[in-house]
C-alpha cells in the first residue's frame, strides 16, 4: 500500500523524466544515423516513461508486467518471421521484397530498444532509491562528453552548438559567442537537474513506506567536498598544461 503518495510530484517527476529522455533520444539521434525519424524515437520513449509510471500507479508487480512484456515481444517476433516467410516465398516475387519485412522488423526493434529503455529506467527510479545518485552520474558524464570538443580552446567545437552563434537571428543580434552559449548551455544544464533531483529527493518509492530523504549528513559533506575536490582537479590541470 502506498503510503502518503503525492500525485502531483509524481506527474511533476515524470514530466521532467520525459524532457531529460527526449533531450538523450534526439542527442542519440544527431550523432548516430539510426535510420528513424525523430518522431517514432520521442514516442517510443514517451511510452516506456510513461506507461511504467502508470502500471506502477496501479499496484502491478514487475515479473507479471516483465511476462506480459516478453510474450507482446514474441508474439511480434513471431509476426515479423511469418510476414517474412510468405512475401519471399513466392517465386515471382520481386527481389526487393526480400528485404522488406526485414527492414521493418529491424526498426521495430530499435524501437522497442529505446521503449525498453525508458520503461526499465523509469521503473528503477520509482523503486530504488540509488536510481538517482546513477542518474545523476550518467547525466553528467553524458553532459560533458556532448561539449568536450571544445577543450584546449576549440571554441569552434562541436559544430552543432557553436554554429548557432551565426545560424539563430537572435543570438547574432546579441552578439553571442559560441564560449557565451556553452556557459549558457551549462547554467541551464546545472538549473534543469537541481530542480529534478531536489523533486527527486523527497519521491515516495512504490511498495515502501517512507519518503527517499537523499539529503542526510553524508550528503552535506558531499556537497562540501565536491566543489573543493573539482577545485582542486582543475588547478592540477592548468599547471600541467602550462608546465
Amino acid at each position: 500500500m502506498q503510503v502518503n503518495f503525492d500525485r502531483k510530484k509524481f506527474y511533476q517527476l515524470q514530466l521532467l523524466r520525459l524532457a531529460l529522455a527526449w533531450v538523450i533520444t534526439l542527442f542519440v539521434a544527431r550523432a548516430i544515423d539510426l535510420g528513424i525519424g525523430n518522431p517514432l524515437l520521442l514516442l517510443s520513449v514517451s511510452a516506456g516513461t510513461l506507461f511504467a509510471g502508470l502500471i506502477l500507479s496501479r499496484g502491478k508487480t514487475f515479473i507479471v508486467t516483465a511476462l506480459v512484456h516478453g510474450l507482446i515481444f514474441l508474439a511480434a517476433a513471431l509476426c515479423f518471421s511469418a510476414a517474412n516467410t510468405i512475401i519471399t516465398a513466392p517465386a515471382g516475387s520481386a527481389a526487393t521484397s526480400d528485404f522488406l519485412v526485414s527492414q521493418l522488423a529491424d526498426k521495430t526493434l530499435l524501437l522497442g530498444i529505446f521503449y525498453s529503455i525508458a520503461f526499465l529506467t523509469t521503473w528503477f527510479f520509482w523503486t530504488r532509491p540509488q536510481a538517482v545518485t546513477i542518474e545523476a552520474v550518467l547525466y553528467s558524464t553524458a553532459f560533458l562528453w556532448l561539449l568536450s570538443g571544445h577543450r584546449n580552446y576549440h571554441i569552434d567545437a562541436p559544430k552543432q552548438i557553436s554554429s548557432l552563434s551565426w545560424k539563430v537571428g537572435l543570438f547574432q543580434q546579441l552578439h553571442l559567442e559560441p564560449q557565451h552559449i556553452f556557459l549558457a548551455l551549462g547554467v541551464l544544464f546545472v538549473l534543469f537537474l537541481s530542480v529534478y533531483f531536489i523533486l527527486a529527493s523527497g519521491r515516495t518509492l512504490f511498495g515502501a513506506e517512507e519518503t527517499v530523504q537523499t539529503y542526510g549528513k553524508k550528503q552535506k559533506l558531499t556537497l562540501i567536498l565536491c566543489p573543493l575536490l573539482a577545485g582542486l582537479l582543475r588547478n592540477l590541470h592548468q599547471q600541467s598544461v602550462f608546465d
